[in-house]
């Protein structure tokens, strides 16, 4: 490409663009030559399957900022969205602090924001890639085969990390690209990619919720019946909650059970009728008062008090699980989502457990949930779920706590990071969570919170 034509396409002086080659700034400034004509490429979406709610929610938030402005810094106010960048002619950006738009690390930080409901990818560009909130990494040699839609692309020029950008499938991705340009959708095929990272497991097996944000919400149930939830808006913190509404009535507090059977992220609620059937109402509308669409028989001959639902696969549906009277423990594979008795094959995933001390929730973000039980010296003990729906799954095992009972354990994703928090209900009535740090490790938590007040063991229902 000539100096002249090169002059034209960037629609400022070479040398501007030049001296930005040499700056390591992390926002994302890059010649744009480095991609494809915008025009080659598909309408933004997801364009492959496999990606998690949340990175799915997160492409298509991408995809809404389609046309707006490319500015150096935009993005990075106190609050996500749009903003004046930064004017600095020396790193090729003259103009930018008149141009409400995003930067490359911004348009991924608002995207994520929108998905999550709160800013969880904030920073540069290399910051971005050193996040604590990755489930997975992906180096350069791997390709892009790995790589699901919502995963974050990083390029390295020689100058270390400058540029971001949301892989989408099919080989494209979207990107604030360069000063001058739009958020657009380009070819993900480039010579400086460095590697990716994931924030969500893939399938749709991290972090369902009542609200589909991925973040556990918390219910009780009312001594009229009624099933009072409160919607996570904060995360992981002291008293996330940000809302609360009715979500159900006639329930008992050891007969309520939320579970996404669909995979479309949102948990259903769930009860066992008199006659050991199990039925399940669909949600239709999330977080909101009585969301529940079309009922269906899912089971029968189960108890109340020997019911368990956990994805397996990683395909987002909920299997249901019994404790058989010789200690093993069966599942019943998902096939068919929301549907009357969706089961295919069974397994047996374990056995020497009792239905009073076994408890499964995902710890390392795979999408897979691991199993765990209360020892009699109170410690938590874990393994690790490495085959997905198979008989014995497991492949490792850890002691993750201490200090428990089996009658006072709970385990939700407060966070929505695919990783399950550990939670317990204090004598006086505060439920105190601590966050899952590491994964699935020996002692993974790498801090505590007061989540709620006036709540007992037997009243507390993560959803």
């Amino acid at each position: 490409m000539s100096k002249t034509s090169l002059r034209s396409r960037l629609g400022r002086p070479l040398k501007a663009m030049l001296l930005l080659l040499s700056v390591a700034s992390g926002s994302g400034l890059m010649l744009a030559g480095n991609a494809p004509e915008a025009a080659a490429a598909p309408a933004c979406g997801v364009l492959a399957p496999g990606a998690g709610p949340q990175a799915v929610a997160a492409v298509n938030h991408a995809c809404n900022q389609i046309g707006v402005p490319y500015s150096w810094g935009g993005g990075h106010g106190p609050t996500p969205g749009k903003s004046r960048g930064i004017c600095d002619p020396a790193n090729g950006a003259p103009n930018d602090c008149n141009v409400i738009g995003f930067d490359c690390s911004g348009l991924v930080r608002y995207a994520y924001y929108l998905a999550a409901g709160s800013d969880i990818i904030n920073g540069t560009a290399a910051m971005q890639h050193n996040s604590s909130r990755a489930v997975a990494r992906f180096g350069k040699a791997a390709g892009l085969g790995p790589l699901l839609p919502g995963d974050l692309m990083f390029f390295n020029s020689g100058n270390g990390i400058q540029h971001v950008s949301m892989y989408l499938g099919g080989g494209y991705m979207v990107e604030a690209p360069n000063s001058g340009a739009l958020v657009r959708v380009s070819s993900a095929t480039r010579g400086d990619y460095y590697g990716a990272i994931r924030l969500y497991a893939g399938g749709g097996g991290a972090g369902a919720s009542l609200s589909g944000d991925a973040k556990a919400d918390l219910a009780t149930v009312l001594d009229d019946g009624g099933v009072k939830a409160w919607r996570n808006g904060a995360g992981f913190a002291n008293m996330p909650w940000n809302g609360d509404t009715i979500v159900g009535t006639g329930f008992t507090n050891d007969n309520t059970f939320f579970a996404d059977l669909d995979g479309d992220g949102d948990k259903e609620i769930i009860a066992v009728q008199p006659n050991g059937e199990v039925k399940a109402w669909r949600n239709d509308r999330g977080f909101a008062e009585m969301p529940w669409g079309e009922a269906a028989i899912i089971g029968t001959g189960f108890a109340k008090d020997n019911l368990f639902f956990a994805d397996l696969n990683a395909d987002g549906k909920a299997e249901i699980l019994s404790v058989q009277a010789n200690g093993d423990l069966k599942a019943w594979r998902n096939d068919r989502g929301f549907a009357n008795m969706p089961w295919g094959e069974a397994a047996v995933i374990a056995t020497g457990f009792s239905k009073d001390n076994t408890f499964l929730a995902d710890l390392n973000a795979d999408g897979k949930a691991d199993i765990m039980t209360v020892l009699a010296n109170g410690e938590v003990k874990a393994w690790r779920n490495g085959a997905g729906f198979a008989n014995m799954p497991w492949n490792g095992d850890a002691i993750i706590a201490t200090g428990f009972s089996k009658d006072n354990l709970f385990f939700a994703d407060l966070d929505g990071d695919g990783k399950s928090d550990i939670a317990t209900v204090r004598p006086n009535g505060d439920v105190q969570a601590w966050h899952n740090g590491a994964g699935f490790a020996a002692m993974p938590w790498d801090n505590s919170a007061v989540i709620a007040t006036g709540f007992t063991t037997t009243n507390l229902v993560f959803a």
